[in-house]
């Protein structure tokens, strides 16, 4: 009996969790419940995915590992209160977990969480990690619309309908934790830019999420806030008396380092003797496990500087539009290679707009310019697999589907086309 109420409870209560936040919502509520189920079904598909296509994956392990550690929770909550924190190999449930990556096992301790109150079933929790990813994307959403209200459109489609974002940040996997933090953050650092008001709560809602960040993608969490603290930084230092945008920019090349020589620091992997041969040994790594047709091909990559830089502009051009059309051979490419064709489309249409940095901030623009480029050549040297790049560069699409909409004739046409049919519709 119990393994039929408790997921019937469990439901009802993400249902209701859902309904409220909809009755506070003050600016979305239009779009709210359409995002809300897109968000659910992509979790929903993702499990699917996993079962019938690759009918193995990540998300299962993790699942399972969580199962793991929830049934040992019931048996012995102290003994798994302290795995959370600071568990290691000396833990007795050692042994009975998959997963002994540190962030691999850091995303099963929080699906664990979960579990005890979804009754370990795969796919209530899914719901329920794709429902805090959906509330986080909804907070960016309307932190964009709050401080450019005339790109409201932009704001919703890049934050709540891109399909791979929808896909790929929802139920059981890395990548919604990440997706889940990086958005709060995102707004976080606008408020902060906008010399908006923070709050206690604020502040340890950005440590919480820049831990969960740091410990499920270092590499996002890392650029995001190097870049961002930099950029934080050059405003604080200029407030008084702003120098000419050129003259910032150089400020804030300089100023730059600072972060970065902390992160190098805290992650050995971002130490200039180690970053090369990382990258280098990931892709040598990924083009052995796949297809010679699933990858991005780099002419004599080494472990230099040198090499790095000359193949960084078709890594850069292979991150954001591969597969091109006519290298498609699974219907999942076919879908990435269409998405990949609208974003094309939408940067040629903008371009012009955001070098006048017309409708947002351009210091604004350059730091999300700037990670967008890092974090797309990076993921695409590191990781040439086609369908594993366009799961991990979800991390940049959103922001990027934002630039490239905000102030776009094809989105003021679609918006003027919509307005037209509803008119026609409700006279």
């Amino acid at each position: 009996m119990t393994a039929i109420i408790l997921p019937i409870v469990s439901i009802c209560l993400l249902g209701l969790i859902a309904y409220r936040f909809w009755k506070n919502e003050p600016v979305l509520r239009s779009v709210y419940w359409p995002a809300f189920l897109c968000k659910l079904m992509g979790g929903v598909a993702l499990g699917l995915v996993y079962t019938y296509y690759y009918q193995a994956g990540d998300t299962f392990l993790f699942f399972q590992d969580g199962v793991t550690l929830t049934e040992w929770g019931k048996d012995n909550f102290g003994a798994y209160c302290r795995f959370l924190w600071n568990g290691d190999d000396q833990a007795i449930i050692w042994s009975s977990i998959h997963g002994h990556e540190p962030r691999s096992l850091f995303f099963s301790k929080m699906v664990s969480l979960v579990n005890f109150i979804t009754n370990e079933n795969y796919w209530i929790t899914s719901c329920y990690f794709s429902f805090a990813s959906f509330l986080s994307a909804m907070v960016l959403t309307r932190t964009l619309i709050r401080f450019y209200p005339n790109a409201r459109i932009a704001a919703v489609l890049s934050c709540l309908f891109i399909p791979s974002v929808v896909f790929w940040s929802a139920g059981i996997v890395k990548e919604c934790a990440a997706m889940m933090s990086l958005c709060f953050l995102a707004s976080i650092f606008l408020r902060i830019m906008k010399d908006d008001d923070l709050y206690s709560m604020d502040v340890l809602r950005t440590l919480l999420f820049v831990w969960i960040l740091w410990n499920v993608k270092y590499y996002y969490a890392a650029l995001f806030l190097i870049v961002s603290t930099t950029t934080i930084i050059v405003k604080i230092v200029s407030w008084r008396n702003p120098p000419a945008f050129y003259k910032q920019l150089l400020i804030w090349a300089v100023v730059f380092l600072v972060p970065f020589s902390i992160a190098a620091w805290l992650k050995p992997n971002f130490r200039y003797e180690n970053f090369f041969n990382v990258v280098v040994e990931n892709n040598r790594a990924y083009n052995a496990l796949s297809l010679h047709h699933d990858v991005i091909h780099y002419p004599n990559l080494e472990p230099t500087a040198a090499s790095l830089s000359a193949n960084a502009p078709w890594a850069l051009c292979s991150g954001l539009l591969r597969p091109f059309p006519w290298e498609v051979q699974t219907v999942f490419q076919a879908l990435i290679s269409i998405e990949n064709m609208v974003l094309l489309l939408f940067i040629i249409v903008s371009v012009k707009s955001i070098i006048r940095c017309k409708a947002i901030d351009c210091m604004i623009v350059w730091s999300a310019v700037v990670y967008i480029i890092l974090l797309c050549t990076f993921l695409a040297l590191s990781t040439p697999n086609f369908g594993t790049l366009s799961r991990y560069r979800i991390g940049l699409l959103p922001f990027l589907f934002f630039l490239v909409s905000c102030d776009n004739s094809l989105i003021r046409r679609f918006q003027a086309f919509i307005e037209r049919s509803f008119s026609r519709l409700v006279p």
